[in-house]
This record gives C-alpha cells, structure tokens and sequence, in this order.
C-alpha cells in the first residue's frame, strides 16, 4: 500500500505533466474545480442547480486542452487513494510542496500531526455528546484545505464512531481554492459536512455545498438534526444560492473580496454542543 509520500510523489509527477504550458495555479483550479463539480453534481436533484453545475464543469473542459482533460481522473483518483482512509492532509501538503500558498492572504496549511493533536485535545468529551444527541457536530470557521477536519474526522474514528453517521462538519474558507479543496478531501474522506466560501468575520457567504455524505447523515437524524438548526443557536445547513452574498464582478485569485453592506449575512454563534477546532 502507497504511503501519502508516495501519492504525493505520484500527483506532482501527473500534475507536471499537465502544467508544462500554463502556470501551476491555473492547473490546480481547474482540476479541482472539475472534480468538485463532478462530486457536487451528484448531491442535487435534475434541474437548473444540476444544470449549472455541468454548464460549469463544460467551461473548464472547454479551456483545457483534450489530453490534460483525459488526464485528470489519474489526479482525483491518486487524491481519494491518500484521503479516503484519513491520516494526511494530503492537497493541503501538495500545495505546500508545489509553492502555490497564497502569500498575499498569509495562508499556512497546519502539519496534520499538528491538526490530529488538537483534535484529540478537543474532543475530550464526545463520548458524552453523541450519547446525549446521537452525534456531534463540528465548526471549522478557517478550514483551509479540509485538514483540521480530516483530523477531527479521525480522531472520532478512533474512539470506535461512524464517522458517516455520528459527525457533521461546518467548515468556512474565504479562499476559493481552499473551498474546493476542503470540499474535495471531506467529500472522499466520507465526512457529512457543509462547505462555504465565505468570510467568518464578517458573515458574507459566497458559495455553499454540502459532501454527498451528508444525504445518509441527514436521514439517519432528521428530527434531531432538524431541531438543532432550528434552535436559537442552529444556522441552515443549506442556504439556496439567491441567498448567498453575489459574487465579485472580477475576483483575483484567492484575493480577499467585500462585496456591498446590504449583501453581508450574519452568522450565528456556534451552539453550546458544538466542537469548535477554531478555539
């Protein structure tokens, strides 16, 4: 069995083969931006939602030559190799090592060994909160590539849950290549989860998705669940896309963006049984 240092290897080697022409970064968006629109697409029902969703993974077909098209599937399927079973944050440690962080916005991807060490400080007591509710649910409100998650996701493993039932991640990145690849990782890791672009301090929500593991949780504790967004503390696992804040005319890559006062959302407070890995 591959170890993650070997699947890192293996994708920068792909990811080489793809990036001769044009700049790292380009290359990274678009596959990640193909492969989470393939995934997403699978957790809404026919229609103009599923209709955009393919009208947007069309376009980035459109912009890539035929081969590296042909080419991508070796990428997602070395990236659910290394994920699917935890114990890495396997993008978040590919990115470092193509030096593609983003400078300007003081992006750092936190060792997993770190992240997995937090994570067990942190949940100390869920034993006792899914006794009590059946499952624990997780804020991550600067979740960069989904490793901190990932982390959260294992340690729960460890202490004998299921992870697809008994854990639901909310998790916020201002970054748009963080979004998708939190979404990416969470998704293939089999984490029920709600993923958004946004700004946590301010409220501002531009895109939002949830993993297609999220449909089982949900139907596992639909009441409870039900009850614990509805509560004076609970915020929406979904919000629809007329709802989210409109996204900036002509962002830069990952550059931090405000739009206009009356388009800022307020955002709850995590609820008292909430796992915060932000604190």
């Amino acid at each position: 069995m591959p170890t993650p240092a070997d699947l890192r290897k293996q994708f920068i080697k792909a990811f080489e083969s793809l990036s001769r022409h044009r700049e790292r970064h380009e290359v990274l968006a678009d596959f990640l931006e193909m492969a989470v629109c393939a995934i997403r697409k699978k957790t809404v029902l026919p229609g103009p939602e599923a209709d955009a969703i393919e009208a947007q993974y069309m376009a980035v077909v459109g912009r890539n030559a035929v081969e590296d098209v042909r080419a991508m599937p070796e990428l997602l399927g070395i990236t659910a190799l290394a994920v699917q079973d935890g114990g890495c944050d396997f993008l978040g440690q590919v990115v470092v090592e193509l030096g593609l962080p983003s400078q300007h916005m003081g992006q750092f991807f936190t060792p997993y060994d770190v992240s997995r060490m937090m994570a067990e400080m942190t949940f100390d007591t869920v034993d006792e909160i899914i006794a009590e509710q059946g499952f624990v649910t997780v804020q991550e409100p600067a979740c960069g590539a989904g490793g901190m998650i990932i982390a959260a996701a294992d340690a729960i493993e460890a202490r004998g849950f299921d992870i697809a039932r008994q854990l639901y991640v909310d998790g916020t990145d201002i970054s748009l290549l963080c979004f998708r690849m939190a979404y990416l990782q969470t998704s293939l890791r089999g984490v029920p989860a709600t993923i958004r672009r946004g700004n946590t301090l301010s409220g501002e929500v531009f895109d939002i998705a949830n993993t297609p593991s999220f449909a089982g949780f949900y139907a596992t504790h639909k009441e409870r669940f039900d009850a614990w967004l509805s509560g004076p503390d609970g915020h929406d696992a979904e919000i629809s896309q007329q709802d989210a804040a409109p996204e900036p005319e002509t962002p830069e890559p990952d550059a931090p963006q405000r739009p206009a006062a009356q388009d800022r959302r307020s955002r709850p407070e995590p609820p008292g049984r909430q796992l915060n890995l932000f604190d």
